[in-house]
C-alpha cells in the first residue's frame, strides 16, 4: 500500500531551531490559493505547475501538475519543507493531503504534495483493466492493456512518463515555489522516485526519510513471487507461535498449496458482494486471482492477520472471503493507481532487463508463480516505452542524511533490499521493524520520522521503540454473518 509520512508526537516543538534556519513568510505566497481539503482535513493550499511533456524538446504538449501545500502552523517556519512522494508506481500524492494535514511535522515545516506525471490530476493514465473490478481471467488482460494504451495514446506519449522525467518536475515545481533544499520523504515505489531524485538533484536535498525500500536495479516483477513467498513464511511463522491461530491452523501451508492447486484444475463460480454497489454479483475465481489477493494481504498487519482463516475457509470449499478479496483488490488498484503510469514506468525500467530465461528458478516454488511477472511482460511488449540511460539501475551513494525504515515481513521490498540500498548512505541508519509488514508505519516511527528531520541527522536518535513490535493477533473465526 502506499507509503504515509505519519508523526504522533510533536516531538519538532520541542527541539530548538536555529535561528538562521527561521523565515516567517512562505516562499510561494502568491503562486497558490487557499482551498479546502476533504475528509476534514482542513485549510491547504492548491494550484498547478505546467510541465513539457517531452522535457528535452521542451516544446509541444505540456502537462498541468497538481500541487497540494499544507503549511507550516507554527510561527517559526523552517525553510526545508518535507516533500512527499507517493508509492505506486501509479499513486497520487494528492490524495494524502487529509490523512497528513495533522501531522506535526507542520509545527514548523510545510508538507508539499505534487502529483507527479501521469498519476492524480496530472493527465492521469488511469486503465480499466478489470473493467468493474469483477474481471479475474488475467492479471494483466492483453485486450484491455491494448485497448487503454490506443486510448490514451491520443492525449500523451506513453514514453515520456518515467520516474527521471517525473523527479525533474519536481525539482522544476520546488524552484517554482520558491525552496532551497528540502527534505524527501517516500515509501514503497515512491523510495525509488526518492532516491533518483537525489542522484538527478543532490543540491536539492537536506535529509531522505524511506520507508519500505525499494533497490535500484532491481527488475521487480521478476522478484515479487520470491518476496512474496519469503512474506508468507514468515506470516506461518507468526500464526505458529500463536497458540490459537496455531490450533486454529495447523497445516496453513498445506492448504494454501492445496487451494491454488484446485483452482488451478478448475477455477470456481462464487457469488461475492460488488465492490461499488454491494449487490450481489458472480465471479469466476482463478488461482493467478487468488494467488495476487493473498499476495495484497500480506503487505499490512491488518490484512494479513486474516489470511489463515481465509485460506483455511477455501480448503474447506467455501470461496467466499477469498473471491470477495480477490475482487476488493481489484477495484482499488484500479481505482486508486494509473495503470497506465504503472505500465510506462515499470515497461521502460523494470521489464527490458528480465530475461525470460531467468523466471523458472525465480519464481519455482512459491505460491505466487509466474503469472505475474509473464503477463507484465506480454504487457510491455505492446506498451510503448522509453529507453533507459547508459549505467540505468545503479546503487545510489550519498553523503545525505538518510533514515530507512524495513519490515520484516514485507513482501514486496524485503529487508535485505534495503540493506543494499543502506549501503549507500554512510550517514544513513536503517531500522528494521520486528513483524512489519510493507505498510508498517506507525506512532513510533513517526516519532523517529519527526525527530529525524528536526535534527537532520541520525546522531542521537532513538530507534528503541521499534523494537518492541508485536504481530497483530490472528482472525480465527469467520463472522456470525456469511458475507452475503
Amino acid at each position: 500500500m502506499p507509503h504515509r509520512l505519519l508523526a504522533a508526537v510533536a516531538l519538532a516543538a520541542l527541539l530548538p531551531l536555529p535561528a538562521a534556519s527561521q523565515t516567517t513568510q512562505p516562499p510561494w505566497q502568491g503562486k497558490l490559493s487557499p482551498c479546502t481539503l476533504p475528509e476534514g482535513g482542513g485549510k491547504a493550499f492548491c494550484g498547478t505547475y505546467e510541465v513539457f511533456e517531452n522535457r528535452e524538446a521542451r516544446s509541444g504538449r505540456k502537462i498541468p501538475l497538481k500541487i497540494v501545500v499544507l503549511p507550516a502552523k507554527g510561527r517559526e517556519r523552517a525553510p526545508d519543507p518535507v516533500f512527499f512522494l507517493e508509492g505506486g508506481p501509479g499513486g497520487a500524492a494528492t490524495e494524502d493531503a487529509a490523512e497528513l494535514a495533522g501531522d506535526p511535522v507542520r509545527a514548523r515545516r510545510d508538507v508539499v504534495l505534487i502529483d507527479v506525471r501521469g498519476t492524480g490530476a496530472s493527465n492521469p493514465l488511469f486503465c480499466p483493466l478489470w473493467g468493474d473490478g469483477t474481471r479475474l481471467d488475467h492479471l494483466f488482460p492483453l485486450d484491455a492493456v491494448t485497448a487503454c494504451r490506443d486510448a490514451l495514446k491520443k492525449r500523451a506519449d506513453l514514453t515520456q512518463y518515467t520516474t527521471p522525467a517525473a523527479m525533474d518536475d519536481v525539482d522544476e515545481v520546488r524552484r517554482f515555489l520558491g525552496y532551497g533544499a528540502v527534505n524527501l520523504s517516500g515509501g514503497s515505489y515512491g523510495t525509488f522516485a526518492a532516491q533518483i531524485f537525489l542522484a538527478r538533484h543532490p543540491e536539492a536535498v537536506r535529509t531522505i526519510v524511506l520507508s519500505s525500500v525499494a533497490k535500484p536495479g532491481e527488475p521487480a516483477p521478476l522478484y515479487h513471487a520470491r518476496n512474496a513467498q519469503q512474506g508468507l513464511e514468515l506470516l506461518a511463522r507468526d500464526c505458529a507461535a500463536q497458540p490459537a491461530c496455531h490450533a486454529a491452523f495447523p497445516h496453513f501451508r498445506e492448504e494454501v498449496s492445496k487451494v491454488l492447486d484446485r483452482l488451478a484444475k478448475q477455477p470456481v463460480k462464487v457469488r461475492v458482494k460488488h465492490p461499488e454497489t454491494g449487490k450481489p454479483v458472480t465471479v469466476e475465481l482463478t488461482r493467478s486471482a487468488a494467488a495476487d489477493s493473498l499476495r495484497f494481504a500480506l503487505y499490512s498487519s491488518e490484512a494479513s492477520s486474516r489470511v489463515p482463516l481465509r485460506v483455511h475457509l477455501a480448503a474447506q470449499g467455501d470461496y467466499r472471503d477469498l473471491a470477495q478479496a480477490a475482487v476488493q483488490v481489484r477495484f482499488r488498484l484500479q481505482q486508486g493507481l494509473a495503470l497506465g503510469d504503472l505500465f510506462s514506468v515499470s515497461c521502460a525500467e523494470d521489464l527490458p532487463f528480465i530475461d525470460p530465461r531467468e523466471i523458472p528458478a525465480a519464481t519455482r516454488g512459491t505460491f505466487y508463480g509466474d503469472d505475474r511477472v509473464r503477463e507484465q511482460l506480454a504487457a510491455c511488449a505492446v506498451w510503448p516505452h522509453a529507453p533507459m540511460p547508459a549505467g540505468w539501475g545503479k546503487l545510489v551513494h550519498s553523503e545525505v542524511p538518510a533514515l530507512l525504515f524495513s519490515g520484516e515481513r514485507d513482501p514486496v521490498t524485503p529487508p535485505a533490499d534495503a540493506a543494499l540500498v543502506a549501503k549507500g548512505f554512510p550517514n544513513g541508519l536503517l531500522v528494521l521493524i520486528p513483524h512489519g509488514t510493507h505498510a508498517s508505519e506507525g506512532a513510533c516511527e513517526g516519532r523517529v520520522i519527526a525527530d529525524f528531520i528536526e535534527r537532520g541527522s541520525v546522531q542521537g536518535l532513538d530507534v528503541s521503540c521499534t523494537k518492541a513490535g508485536k504481530p497483530v493477533p490472528f482472525i480465527t473465526r469467520a463472522p456470525a454473518a456469511p458475507p452475503l
